[in-house]
This record gives C-alpha cells, sequence and structure tokens, in this order.
C-alpha cells in the first residue's frame, strides 16, 4: 500500500457535469470503488478537485479505468516516502463545500502509517535522515 496525490486539472463544475452524463450502474460503480478507498478529497489552490488516498496497484488500475473513459486529466503523485519521513505534506485544504478537511488528512495518514510503516522504512529513514530525525512513532515501530 502507498500514499497518493491525485491531482486533477478539472474543477467540481466539471467532475459534477461529467456524473449527471454517466448511466446509473457506471455512478454506482464509481461509488462502490471509491467506498474501497482511504481517501480525503479536498480542492487545490488552483480549484481544481484532488485527492490524498492509500493505494495498491490493484485500486490504481481500477481508479484509472474510469478516469481515462471520462477523459478526467490526472496526475498520480507516489508521496509515500514523504510521509513516511515526515517530509512537508501541505494539508491545509478545503473540499468542494468549502470545509476544512487538515484533521481528516492527519487522520489518513496516521492511518497509513500504522497499519502500513515497517521497520525497513524507518531504517531507511535512518539512513537518509539520521538517527536524530526518528519521532516516537519510528521509535515504538522499531521495539515492536
Amino acid at each position: 500500500m502507498k500514499f497518493f496525490n491525485i491531482v486533477t486539472t478539472h474543477k467540481q463544475t466539471y467532475i459534477d457535469d461529467l456524473i449527471k452524463n454517466m448511466s446509473s450502474s457506471e455512478t454506482d460503480h464509481i461509488i462502490n470503488l471509491y467506498r474501497k478507498i482511504s481517501m480525503v478529497e479536498y480542492t487545490n489552490e488552483s480549484g481544481h478537485e484532488c485527492m490524498y488516498a492509500l493505494l495498491d496497484k490493484h485500486l490504481i488500475e481500477k481508479l484509472d479505468q474510469p478516469y481515462k473513459k471520462y477523459a478526467i486529466k490526472f496526475e498520480v503523485i507516489d508521496i509515500t516516502k514523504d510521509v513516511i519521513f515526515d517530509n512537508f505534506v501541505k494539508i491545509k485544504y478545503k473540499d468542494c463545500n468549502n470545509r476544512e478537511v487538515q484533521n481528516e488528512i492527519i487522520q489518513l495518514i496516521k492511518e497509513f502509517k500504522s497499519n502500513w510503516v515497517t521497520k525497513d522504512d524507518i531504517l531507511d529513514k535512518i539512513l537518509e535522515k539520521g538517527i536524530d530525525s526518528l519521532t516516537d512513532f519510528d521509535l515504538n515501530v522499531l521495539d515492536s
């Protein structure tokens, strides 16, 4: 499982129009797919709809299909290392309803770290950033 930032070049109105033109079975398919994904949707500074999501290769492929079918332009950015290494990840965003999603993003990061970070990841962090970079979380992973 990896931590991704999926950035579209579309605003909410464009996505709403796409959804209106889908059949009910297509919308049901997408809704069911999104239910399987741990994610937080947000609107970036340009007003484009984006998400942070925990995905494996299988889920990326499933998500890729409807995006390509409806010509949704997007970029999938693997930020797993940044999350594991406690590098800066922007979390101050709002969703399409202008609701703060910072706490949801923090929870998603915690979910990822507690379920998917391994001792090897922490050892890699030590090699790259040094022993002083370790957090209490990292130390707990090493002790487990």
